[in-house]
């Protein structure tokens, strides 16, 4: 912290838990998207593939994670299978709770 003289001290450290998405729309020439989780401290996460009615397609990982790991999806469900064409949704549980929508464009 660095004290400014204000009542709420600025803290400029990068200390936290973060989770993005890139390529968030999947078709013949992306096929596989990336999913990028931070954790500043050991934790239990678990990364799913959700229709738009709440149906969950895939497991993408579960498990402990501390730092940074890269998950790729390549827009199949748990047995393999290339999921249709519409949207998804990317849901992250643990450390960060979080709802990335993709879509699959075939």
């Amino acid at each position: 912290y660095i004290p400014l003289g204000i009542s709420n001290p600025l803290n400029l450290t990068t200390s936290k838990n973060d989770f993005t998405s890139y390529n968030n729309i999947l078709d013949g020439d992306n096929p596989t998207m990336t999913l990028k989780y931070e954790s500043t401290s050991a934790s239990n996460i678990k990364i799913a593939v959700y229709t738009a009615t709440g149906h969950k397609v895939k497991t993408i990982y579960e498990g402990s994670v501390l730092g940074k790991i890269t998950f790729n999806w390549n827009g199949t469900d748990d047995n393999g299978s290339k999921l249709a064409s519409g949207i998804y949704f990317i849901k992250t549980e643990g450390a960060i709770n979080k709802v990335e929508k993709v879509a699959i464009v075939r």
